[in-house]
């Protein structure tokens, strides 16, 4: 069986966790599309078991589409298979609450069936990713990984000329200088950390330092590594989509895009990557 397969979550998962949290009311159901936005459905409590049991079907062009969510319609996935249903299955340990939601809702990840999700396997770039870990593993390598997402900080309303800004501080200021490092800064913005932190160990995200970046607004919180490069990149993909819905709960919006202003420094997203042996020594090594 491939990474990709063994990493689907048993039906226990669920029972334990609707078991424990009585009061979540919806799940949104997510998988990542080759632009690495997230798309899916919101489902009702009721619904969930099912999706352990049997898969969800998910139309085929969910994993074609553009940027904007337009139909690539040379990707393969529209016309020729008449928009097919794919079986999407949830990924081990995926299952956790959304705090910041107003409604009681968890969210859990899914990915495509190596058969049942055909043809939109080939489209799942998790499958892509299992598939050079195992060529990886195969050649006696085990990658190590670790994700570090920079971000700005932005205020939901433009200035005057149109033009994204800063959010505001604390104390109702705008940040206007570099200020790279700088411990104030993060002061400033202590509300959305405390919870940012704390919404990352509900869901078990392995959050740790946080920095001032070099720009008025930007930040980065670095992830620890993992021996599992699958589960680094899929704790990336939902760290992400913490940020930016405990930022929305702050009245900002977390912007993650590599240049979102010409005359400001670009938001980087470094992939620690070393190479370990079957006992986990470091071959990058001396």
């Amino acid at each position: 069986m491939s990474v990709a397969t063994t990493s689907f979550a048993p039906q226990q998962e669920a029972l334990i966790f609707l078991e424990q949290n009585p009061d979540i009311e919806m799940f949104e159901l997510f998988i990542l599309d080759n632009n690495g936005v997230p798309r899916g459905k919101l489902l009702h409590r009721d619904e969930l078991l099912a999706v352990y049991e049997s898969g969800r079907p998910l139309p085929s062009t969910i994993l074609g589409l553009t940027i904007n969510g337009d139909d690539v319609e040379n990707s393969g996935l529209v016309w020729d298979v008449g928009d097919i249903d794919c079986r999407a299955y949830p990924i081990s340990g995926s299952l956790t609450r959304m705090p910041w939601r107003l409604i009681p809702t968890a969210a859990v990840q899914v990915s495509m069936h190596p058969k049942e999700g055909m043809p939109a396997t080939i489209a799942d770039p998790r499958h892509l990713l299992a598939k050079v870990i195992e060529g990886l593993q195969a050649d006696g390598y085990y990658p190590v990984m670790a994700a570090e997402l920079e971000f700005y900080l932005l205020d939901q309303q433009r200035d005057s000329n149109g033009r994204p800004q800063p959010a505001r501080d604390v104390d109702g200021g705008r940040p206007r200088g570099t200020q790279v490092y700088g411990l104030r800064e993060l002061e400033q913005i202590e509300p959305f950390l405390a919870d940012l932190y704390s919404a990352c160990k509900l869901q078990g995200i392995p959050a740790r330092t946080a920095i001032s970046e070099y720009a008025p607004g930007q930040v980065e919180i670095t992830l620890q590594h993992r021996t599992d490069a699958l589960q680094a990149m899929d704790e990336a993909v939902r760290y992400k989509r913490l940020v930016k819905g405990v930022a929305h709960k702050h009245g900002m919006t977390a912007c993650f895009m590599a240049k979102p202003f010409d005359d400001l420094a670009g938001t980087g997203m470094h992939m620690h990557v070393s190479l370990a042996d079957k006992d986990g020594n470091n071959l990058f090594a001396s």
